[in-house]
């Protein structure tokens, strides 16, 4: 009785986690791109978008936009997108179980029950992810060019998922308020910044996308605090996020800020769980700036 129901557990948890990594549509538009010489706008629009899984329609309204734009941006990055089909979808299928298990890993630490699906897609070559309340989307062209090796591609797709996950659990739970928060600065930072850092909890390692950041920030975190600190309750951003144009430091340096915040925050709380709970939900970013006691 006691190997009977243990297989029964093992093959619920394994249906469980095999539909929480969703490749139908990165499929999907492999199997379109493939047979279709040229790509034409009705058969991405009839034969991808219109058969898309809930993930296209995340990803659609800001980033696929629509087959127009979705075909502009196949035309305009051939090689980047015949790479994401020939090589990078192997590896996600290849990486699927470490993937589920980084999956898991994120939602156990953050004291999370449940489950968000991933939904692999092909995009307009410009998001590598995003996060709802109904689960994280990944745009395959944008994280494979991220790579150069399949390791790469690993360290990359892993600290997307984590990194997207928590977003997930932050959406969810300002989706549960009657107030939606202010995008300060502050909050704006600390928002990626907590997500950058519970992938480093849960990977244990900075992410290749972080490393630039990280090393101009330790070298300047003292000129790069004075700056912040003076514009954190603001709502302009463009001095720390999103920069479209090239400037004397990295671009983001936001996400380090506000990930430097979240582990003060975190190595002073006697709770790690509650800390993480705290951060999670993100009620008072100048609260949780001021318990970090976070000062360069």
């Amino acid at each position: 009785m006691r190997c009977i129901r243990l297989i029964v557990t093992l093959l619920v948890i394994n249906c469980a986690y095999a539909d929480e990594l969703i490749l139908t549509d990165a499929y999907n538009f492999a199997a379109l791109y493939k047979s279709q010489t040229p790509l034409t706008m009705q058969a991405l629009k009839t034969q991808y978008l219109d058969k898309g899984s809930k993930g296209v329609s995340i990803f659609t309204p800001r980033r696929i936009i629509n087959a127009d734009n979705l075909l502009n941006a196949i035309n305009s990055n051939r090689p980047t997108y015949a790479r994401a089909v020939e090589q990078c979808l192997v590896n996600v299928e290849s990486l699927k179980s470490e993937a589920l298990s980084t999956l898991h890993k994120t939602q156990t630490i953050l004291s999370q029950s449940k489950a968000a699906p991933v939904y692999v897609v092909f995009g307009a070559n410009n998001s590598g992810g995003t996060a709802s309340v109904d689960g994280l989307v990944l745009g395959l062209e944008v994280i494979c060019s991220f790579a150069e090796t399949q390791r790469e591609f690993k360290d990359v797709l892993m600290n997307f998922i984590a990194h997207e996950i928590t977003h997930v659990y932050q959406n969810r739970a300002y989706a549960a308020r009657e107030q939606k928060p202010q995008s300060t600065l502050l909050f704006v930072a600390l928002h990626e910044g907590i997500a950058d850092f519970v992938a480093g909890l849960v990977l244990n390692t900075i992410s290749q996308a972080e490393i630039q950041r990280h090393t101009y920030g330790l070298k300047h975190e003292k000129a790069l605090w004075q700056r912040f600190k003076a514009q954190m309750n603001a709502t302009q951003l463009s001095d720390w996020f999103y920069q479209l144009e090239p400037s004397k430091q990295p671009n983001d340096m936001g996400y380090w800020i506000g990930k430097r915040i979240a582990k003060a925050y975190y190595e002073r709380a006697n709770n790690k769980e509650k800390a993480l709970n705290t951060l999670i939900n993100l009620r008072d970013p100048n609260r949780i700036y001021s318990a970090s006691k976070y000062n360069p």
